[in-house]
């Protein structure tokens, strides 16, 4: 990816009295400290037997999944112009395709990236930033139930780095729709994430979201302990999440990781999958399949007890390609 549209703008920045350069902004990205957001408890239909019940997985057995989604996003204050801070945002994602020998390979035409910078054009006008080359241009919007664009940089950047986050699950969903064409009958695609919120056209065959963070929960009291209570290769029953505006999935909780002597969260992940029958049958070997992914362990990860080393593969893949801090850093010093 070039760079030099950027490289351009912090030049021209620099014989800029007007404009503020940061050059002690850390980069983050996905494996670090994110904005802080708050846990939801949403309503749930069970649709396998009547009540929440846990289920032993079959052992066993080889995983089905031939095809693995996953994306990252990195971001940081690049500026401040007229006190409003600009944030350069930078996403990727990619589709690797796992081979008949084991072999994790990339799929061209199903890797995309993109960066750009991010602000909102009521605060400052993005005309003077739009002449760089390969530098998009992208409008923050106001938080939910402003009705104006808040000049607090806090809020900006907090705006600004949850659009970067935005951008990169368009990318994903894009290239969820694209594998959709792309695949055959045979072929399975797990996703690092939610479906609800990558489903456009409705719910697509032979796709399965795998989500490692438990901010959102979909049940309270005994039901909630049972689901942090599975042992080991046990999944819950299938449901429906009532989330408003999202596409309709089946979901299920699968323990991968013994907890003995951790956060009753460890090795715990939930599954989502397309709102059909078919779903409800398989619910069995598509948990098998996860339980034989446990294997290689994505060390050293910090989050290896619910990610899996494809997934783990994918975003390796993807920062192998990414522009580095050092280069960033080194363009603003």
């Amino acid at each position: 990816m070039s760079l030099s549209g950027l490289e351009s703008l912090i030049k021209d920045c620099k014989r800029n009295p007007t404009v503020r350069l940061l050059r002690t902004e850390s980069l983050t990205d996905e494996t670090l400290s994110l904005p802080e957001r708050e846990p939801r408890t949403h309503r749930s239909d069970i649709v396998e037997g009547s009540v929440l019940a846990s289920h032993d997985v079959p052992k066993g057995g080889r995983s089905s999944f031939t095809h693995f989604l996953d994306g990252i996003e990195r971001r940081r204050v690049l500026l401040y112009s007229d006190c409003i801070p600009v944030v350069w945002g930078y996403v990727a994602a990619c589709v690797r395709r796992r081979s008949e020998d084991q072999l994790m390979c990339p799929v061209q035409a199903l890797t995309c990236s993109e960066h750009g910078l991010y602000f909102p054009f009521e605060l400052l006008s993005p005309t003077s930033f739009k002449r760089y080359e390969g530098l998009r241009v992208h409008d923050v919007r106001p938080l939910k139930g402003s009705e104006t664009v808040s000049d607090n940089t806090f809020d900006v950047q907090r705006q600004a780095f949850n659009a970067v986050s935005n951008r990169r699950a368009e990318q994903e969903a894009d290239l969820l729709q694209s594998w959709g064409a792309f695949s055959s009958d045979r072929d399975w695609l797990l996703v690092d994430g939610a479906l609800s919120s990558s489903f456009r056209k409705g719910a697509q065959e032979r796709v399965v979201g795998v989500i490692k963070s438990h901010l959102a929960r979909y049940f309270e009291g005994d039901d909630y302990r049972l689901i942090l209570n599975l042992k080991v290769g046990q999944r819950t029953s299938v449901f429906r999440p009532r989330v408003p505006n999202l596409e309709p999935v089946y979901s299920w909780y699968l323990r991968l990781h013994d907890d003995t002597g951790r956060d009753p969260t460890f090795g715990l992940v939930r599954l989502e999958a397309c709102a059909e029958v078919g779903t409800l049958s398989m619910a069995d070997e598509i948990s098998a399949w996860l339980m034989a992914e446990r294997s290689p362990l994505s060390l050293p990860d910090a989050r290896w007890d619910r990610m899996i080393y494809p997934i783990y593969d994918c975003e390796q893949y993807l920062k192998a390609l990414a522009p580095s801090r050092a280069h960033i850093e080194a363009l603003v010093s």
